[in-house]
């Protein structure tokens, strides 16, 4: 194994840390609930329990990853907790299924159950994180359907050319381009570079455009109240627990 494949195992410990570190803040915590930087949380979060337990999970040649510098059971544990302590706020919690390239209901099930391992978390840790997992499932598959759908049918001026997801902060470039702001302030982070011209750029010079913001606002509220309207309030889901029961033969 390289030793750029291994800094990049490391550096999946350092960022999971980071973000432990910024959940012991209140105010931290304030400011991730803020739909342009959940947007951006989310996908990362999710991204590593894939990348942990997905088909396309990290192997290693060697049955003691440790030696690489990664051990994904101890990642994991802290994966949990980091959910944990972002589970007490309803946006997070409706964000995380809403996430769909990377969120299964299937994938957090096995996260639930992995966490058993020894060493585990705490009895209450484990009780706490099957509840979060719960009220995962609880959130209604329509309305996954209906974001799915809404970020396809946008408006190119609306989608960010970096995230391809429909922007909420939007800002232009000195080089004309709009942006999700998250989405670029997440790029300068390891890159200080505008991604389209390659001419240095700082945070300093994106300018918000709250015309387009607004306008991405209206659309999504019509777009919402359309869905809901079009919605059978008597129609069930393909994955009711409760059908009804079988017609009995005459």
């Amino acid at each position: 194994i390289n030793a750029e494949y291994m800094g990049t195992l490391r550096l999946n410990n350092v960022t999971v840390d980071l973000m432990m570190l910024l959940s012991e803040s209140k105010n931290a915590v304030l400011r991730l609930m803020q739909p342009s930087l959940l947007n951006s949380l989310v996908p990362v979060m999710n991204s590593f329990v894939e990348r942990l337990l997905g088909v396309a999970r990290v192997r290693l040649p060697s049955a003691d990853p440790s030696k690489y510098g990664w051990d994904p059971y101890a990642l994991l544990r802290t994966m949990a907790r980091l959910y944990l302590r972002l589970a007490h706020n309803d946006a997070f919690v409706l964000a995380v299924p809403q996430e769909g390239r990377h969120y299964r209901h299937s994938l957090f099930a096995l996260f639930r159950s992995e966490l058993k391992r020894p060493p585990s978390l705490t009895p209450k840790e484990l009780s706490d994180f099957a509840a979060f997992v719960d009220r995962l499932q609880g959130v209604p598959r329509d309305t996954r359907d209906t974001l799915q759908q809404m970020e396809e049918e946008a408006p190119e001026e609306f989608k960010c050319p970096l995230s391809c997801g429909i922007m909420t902060d939007p800002v232009m470039l000195p080089s004309r381009k709009v942006v999700e702001r998250s989405a670029i302030a997440r790029h300068l982070l390891g890159d200080e570079f505008d991604p389209f011209t390659r001419v240095p750029l700082t945070t300093a010079s994106l300018k918000p455009q709250p015309e387009l913001r607004e306008r991405v606002l209206v659309w999504r509220r019509s777009y919402e109240e359309a869905a809901v309207l079009k919605r059978d309030p008597f129609e069930l889901p393909d994955d009711d627990p409760c059908p009804p029961p079988p017609k009995k033969k005459k």
